[in-house]
C-alpha cells in the first residue's frame, strides 16, 4: 500500500518497501568495506550520471574521473572499516517515465500496445560510515574518523532494484533541478545534517602530502589503463549467463577490434599462484573468478582490476568474439556480425581436466554443458557418456 502526501509528492510506503532501501543503501557500504568501490560506481542512477557526464565534458571524462577517485582512496590508504545504513528518512515520488529493456534498450509495451509507464521513488537514507586514514600531522599514525551523512536511492515503484545519485553528492538543487516537484529545504526532504568536515580536512592533507605526489604517477597510469580498456562498442549489464556480462551498444562488423583486455603484467611462477590461491577459495566458499591469460612462453596478463571490462565478457559454447594477443597485448575481436543488444562471448578454452567444477550455462543451441575448449569436446562427450554408463551406487 502506498499513499501519497500533499508535500510535494512525499509518499508513505510499507515496511517492505523502506527495508528494500535500507538494505540496498548497507550493500553499498558493504562493498566500499570490501575496497570494491566500482559497485557504487556501476549502481549510479541513469539520469544522475548522465548530469555527472554533462558536467565533466563527456561520459569516458567521467568514468575516468571515477576510476581515478577510487584508486586515489587506495593509494591513500583509506580503508572503510564500518558502515550503517539507518531506515530512511523520506520517500518521494519524482518520475515517470516508459519502462525499457535491458537488452535492446527498447520500451516496453503492455499486450495493448502501450508502453509500459513506470513511476520511480526516492528515498533518503541517513548513513553512518567510519574510515581509518594516516594523519599526516602525527607522523602517519592511523586515525579512525566518523561521518554522517546520507545517500540518495532511486527505484521504480514496485521494485527492489535501487540505484545510487553517487560519484558526487548531489545538492539540493541538482535533486530538484532533475525533479522539480522536490522541496525546497533540507529538512522537508529529509536530508540529515551531514558532519564529513573532518574526513574532508584530512583528505585534502594528505593529497598535499609529498609521498602522495610521487605516487601521482600512479593514478595517471591507472588513467590510461581505464582509457585503454574503453571501448565505444560496448558497455555493462546484467547478463543471464552469470553476474554482470558486456553487451553491444551499437551493430559490429566482423573482424573489429573491440575492447582490449588489460591487466598487470605477471611472470609464469606469479600467475601459477595466483591461480592456486584462487582455486583454494573456490573450494572453500564456490565464489572466485580467474582472470589470467596466457600472453607468451614468459608471461600472463592478469586481468582482475576494475578498469578492465573485458574482464566481464562471459563464455559461451557459441561465442561471437574470439581473444587476439597482438604484440604484448590482448585484444577481444569480433569473429561474426554483432547486433545491437547482443552480449558479447567468446571462448574461456578451459582444459578438460576438473570440467565438472566449471558449468556452462551460457545457454546457446550447442551448449556443451561445461566451459571446455572446443579442442577437447569430443573427449568431454565420451567422458560425459561414459559417466553416465557407470554403476550407480546403491
Amino acid at each position: 500500500m502506498m499513499e501519497i502526501s500533499s508535500a510535494q509528492g512525499r509518499v508513505v510506503v510499507t515496511p517492505a518497501v523502506a527495508d528494500s532501501a535500507q538494505k540496498a543503501v548497507q550493500k553499498l557500504g558493504n562493498e566500499m568495506i570490501k575496497g570494491n568501490f566500482e559497485y557504487g560506481q556501476q549502481r549510479i542512477y541513469s539520469r544522475w550520471k548522465r548530469r555527472l557526464a554533462k558536467r565533466y565534458g563527456s561520459m569516458e571524462k567521467l568514468n575516468a574521473a571515477l576510476a581515478m577517485a577510487a584508486q586515489k582512496k587506495i593509494i591513500m590508504r583509506l580503508s572503510v572499516v564500518a558502515f550503517q545504513a539507518a531506515k530512511p528518512a523520506s520517500f518521494f515520488s519524482v518520475w515517470r517515465s516508459p519502462k525499457y529493456d535491458l537488452v535492446s534498450n527498447e520500451p516496453i509495451k503492455d499486450a495493448s500496445g502501450k508502453v509500459i509507464i513506470v513511476e520511480h521513488w526516492l528515498a533518503v537514507v541517513p548513513t553512518i560510515t567510519r574510515v581509518k586514514i594516516p594523519d599526516p600531522n602525527q607522523g602517519g599514525r592511523i586515525r579512525t574518523l566518523e561521518e554522517q551523512s546520507y545517500t540518495i536511492t532511486v527505484s521504480e515503484k514496485g521494485s527492489n532494484d535501487w540505484y545510487f545519485m553517487t560519484g558526487l553528492k548531489p545538492t539540493i538543487q541538482d535533486l530538484r533541478g532533475m525533479f522539480p516537484t522536490l522541496p525546497f529545504k533540507a529538512d522537508e526532504l529529509g536530508l540529515p545534517p551531514s558532519k564529513a568536515r573532518e574526513i574532508k580536512k584530512n583528505l585534502n592533507i594528505m593529497s598535499k602530502n609529498n609521498k602522495l605526489r610521487r605516487e601521482a604517477k600512479l593514478v595517471r597510469k591507472f588513467k590510461k589503463f581505464y582509457e585503454r580498456a574503453s571501448s565505444d562498442f560496448c558497455e555493462v549489464r546484467g547478463s543471464e549467463i552469470h553476474g554482470r556480462g558486456v553487451y553491444a551498444i551499437k551493430n559490429i562488423a566482423k573482424e573489429t577490434e573491440i575492447i582490449e583486455y588489460v591487466g598487470e603484467p605477471i611472470n609464469k611462477d606469479t600467475s601459477e599462484g595466483r591461480a592456486w590461491e584462487q582455486y583454494a577459495l573456490h573450494e572453500e566458499n564456490g565464489d572466485a573468478a580467474v582472470y589470467i591469460f596466457t600472453l607468451d612462453e614468459q608471461w600472463d596478463i592478469d586481468g582482475n582490476v576494475p578498469w578492465n571490462t573485458a574482464r566481464l565478457i562471459n563464455h559461451s559454447c557459441d561465442p561471437n568474439c574470439e581473444a587476439w594477443v597482438i604484440g604484448r597485448k590482448i585484444y577481444i575481436y569480433s569473429i561474426r556480425k554483432i547486433k545491437k543488444g547482443e552480449e558479447l562471448s567468446f571462448d574461456y578454452g578451459f582444459d578438460i581436466e576438473s570440467y565438472e567444477d566449471h558449468p556452462c550455462r551460457c545457454g546457446s543451441a550447442n551448449c556443451i554443458g561445461y566451459i571446455v575448449t572446443q579442442d577437447q569436446w569430443p573427449e568431454l562427450r565420451n567422458r560425459i557418456a561414459n559417466k553416465v554408463g557407470e554403476p550407480q551406487n546403491a
